[in-house]
């Protein structure tokens, strides 16, 4: 059993959690093995808004000489009050526009074991993740965003069934001598179904209730969505060992998908791995060297495609522009058109082939060991929307593209510095690079967008011969050696140029050191952790340096300023600008969408901290219990970034594929908590 209660940083947020799990499993007379397990989750949490223009998030530019904790928020009639017009208060957004969700999550699983021989095996598992999750976003009546007021309801229902049947036989010294099999036999039955049904009440009529019965128009974003898909799989596994030094591993599975055409949905992929310890093998007998091995793996993998993509679909009609717009039913009457994306019936699986080569070594007597790797893997027709031009009449189609190549090293160093009779400490250092490149899209196509967040003219996108998740943006133009050009009219930057490369979210290497020390029944360790360049684009720093937030535009507030570049003469050359304006125009000038608004993320942090203490086993005699132990928890305690004046660890999309974009979000939070653990 579990729970968690947090109240967060921010007004009026926080998160409640409840968990309980129970196991159980038996044998039955006639030596079946059964047992099951479920767990409940129940998480209710109230946030609120973030994002640029009138969110609890994006408002927080006012003066720091305006008092808004010491401002009313809302007045007599339950209305918006705030300095700055059509902007609302960001304590009226956090207290009066509440984003709720309740969320009710249950996983469970029954299962069998039959021994037929005393080497073979026959096991069944069923198991089932399943949650609901109701959330709840209202605009109260004069708030910016929704002046009329709304209600948006939002619920959703994911469910997903997997099956298993496996046969594993497992013999020693077949046909010679030292010579270990294992095989295993399976077949697997995979269902995923997702439902989300949102009603959206515009229009209320009463202040403060917030129920889709006192909205006036359920037009707007109405929808309800349902998704069901299957996979069928059949696979095995075989592992051979001898004498324990020389190890290889086959495997095989063959899925068959609803979610590809009929003609290309099954696909088959295969993965193989070697490993020699030659240590054993040769014998090695060394004070120094203890442990040694060498492994090589090459693996395929296969997925299919997400639902309903192999046909074009209709969606509710609208037609015309920010001038003009008709949007359906209209008069009472419902319309619908195709959607902005062609499908494609000649989708086939996604591939990626991956290979793996690595060493184990182990030095005195193991108290150090190193782990290294080598990984490189290639995707290849990836299924992906591509942009294509608006004049086709269509945004984008569906289909196989290129090729994206990743590759990298691995490295994890482990030790035991100071081993004594009650004493301990322990320490291991990790270092992870990796390397990846865009090889090729579809013919006639060098670039497009990747879905999800972003902001028109910043756009996380896949360009050919880049990494992948650049971001495209505003460039402010620069001379041959790398200076800023100063339009000479204005004093302020020349006119930046549209969708260049301004930012690269891939770092260029991570690392981490995790310290525990031990002394007796007393526990102590802690993490620090970096990551070493890569870019974050912060639309809070350029919002609030445009306003006059930030410390560094304290320094001689009021004084003239320059902004360092050059002014292309008549002739092409270039002269030092020596044209001062003022102050604001100085700062304004930096914008918001433009490459000075990207930020090294090199980054140093102490992640997790914590101090426990373990009962000793004289005092647990008489209790039921086999350990008993308390400890103090903290995490992101203290961070480092010298060159972003933003956590550059802040990312507005979440966990996805759109990486280093900051688009006013809320700021990390550092954690603080203890945990009681008995174990039977």
């Amino acid at each position: 059993m579990g729970s968690t209660r947090q109240k967060g940083i921010l007004p009026n947020t926080s998160l409640d959690r409840t968990n309980v799990q129970f196991n159980v499993n038996t044998v039955l007379l006639n030596k079946l093995k059964v047992g099951g397990s479920v767990a409940y989750n129940n998480t209710n949490n109230q946030g609120i808004l973030g994002g640029n223009g009138s969110s609890a998030i994006g408002s927080l530019f006012v003066p720091r000489s305006y008092d808004l904790q010491g401002q009313p928020y809302i007045d007599a009639n339950g209305k918006n009050v705030f300095f700055a017009p059509g902007v609302d208060n960001p304590y009226f957004d956090a207290y009066q526009n509440p984003l709720t969700s309740a969320l009710n999550r249950i996983i469970g699983n029954v299962n069998a074991s039959y021994d037929i021989l005393p080497w073979l095996n026959l096991s069944y598992r069923l198991g089932m993740d399943t949650y609901f999750d109701r959330r709840k976003q209202i605009f109260a009546i004069s708030s910016a965003r929704v002046p009329a007021g709304q209600v948006l309801n939002d619920q959703f229902f994911r469910s997903e069934i997997n099956s298993d049947l496996i046969l594993r036989a497992t013999k020693k010294d077949i046909f010679i001598p030292k010579l270990n099999a294992s095989l295993l036999l399976g077949q697997n039955i995979n269902q995923r179904k997702f439902e989300e049904v949102l009603l959206q009440g515009d229009g209320l009529t009463t202040p403060d209730f917030y129920n889709p019965s006192n909205a006036t128009v359920f037009t707007n974003g109405s929808l309800e969505t349902t998704t069901l898909r299957r996979l069928l799989g059949v696979y095995g596994q075989l592992s051979l060992d001898y004498d324990n030094y020389l190890f290889l591993e086959l495997t095989g599975r063959q899925d068959q998908s609803s979610t590809l055409p009929v003609n290309n949905n099954t696909y088959f992929y295969p993965a193989a791995s070697l490993g020699f310890v030659f240590t054993d093998a040769l014998k090695i007998d060394s004070k120094i060297l203890s442990y040694g091995k060498l492994r090589a793996s090459i693996a395929k993998v296969g997925k299919d495609a997400d639902p309903y993509l192999l046909k074009s679909v209709y969606v509710t009609a609208g037609y015309g522009n920010n001038v003009a717009l008709v949007t359906f039913p209209f008069n009472g009457v419902s319309g619908f058109t195709t959607s902005s994306r062609i499908g494609s019936a000649n989708l086939t699986p996604e591939f990626t082939t991956s290979y793996e080569f690595g060493t184990n070594l182990g030095f005195f007597s193991n108290r150090l060991s190193l782990d290294l790797t080598y990984f490189n893997s290639k995707s290849k027709n990836q299924i992906i929307d591509v942009g294509i031009p608006t004049s086709t009449g269509y945004n984008t189609f569906t289909t196989n593209v290129g090729e994206l190549d990743n590759n990298g090293i691995e490295a994890l160093l482990t030790g035991t510095p100071i081993q004594g009779k009650n004493f301990k400490w322990d320490i291991s250092l990790n270092y992870t690079r990796t390397r990846n490149l865009v090889v090729s899209i579809y013919p006639g196509i060098t670039s497009f967008p990747i879905p999800g967040s972003k902001f028109t003219g910043t756009i996380p996108s896949i360009n050919v011969g880049q990494p992948y998740g650049i971001i495209l943006g505003n460039q402010n133009p620069k001379s041959p050696d790398g200076q800023f050009i100063i339009n000479p009219a204005t004093g302020t930057f020349a006119p930046a140029i549209a969708n260049q490369i301004i930012a690269n979210p891939n770092p260029n290497y991570l690392a981490g050191m995790t310290n525990t020390f031990s002394y007796k029944g007393f526990n102590l360790s802690f993490l620090f952790d970096t990551q070493q360049g890569g870019d974050v684009v912060s639309f809070s720093v350029a919002t609030y340096r445009g306003r006059g937030l930030l410390k560094e535009e304290g320094v001689d507030r009021e004084q003239p300023r320059i902004i360092p570049g050059v002014i292309q003469n008549a002739n092409g050359t270039f002269s030092p600008n020596n044209i001062q304006v003022s102050s604001q125009t100085y700062w304004q000038s930096f914008g918001t969408q433009t490459d000075v608004s990207v930020f090294d993320a090199t980054t140093y942090r102490l992640r997790e901290l914590s101090i426990g203490y373990s009962l000793p086993k004289s005092l647990l005699t008489k209790l039921p219990f086999g350990s008993v132990t308390f400890s103090l928890i903290g995490r992101n305690l203290f961070y480092y970034a010298p060159n972003s004046p933003i956590d550059p660890e802040v990312n507005t999309a979440g966990a996805g594929n759109i990486r280093g974009l900051e688009l006013q979000s809320a700021p990390n939070a550092r954690s603080y908590g203890f945990n009681l653990r008995f174990t039977l």
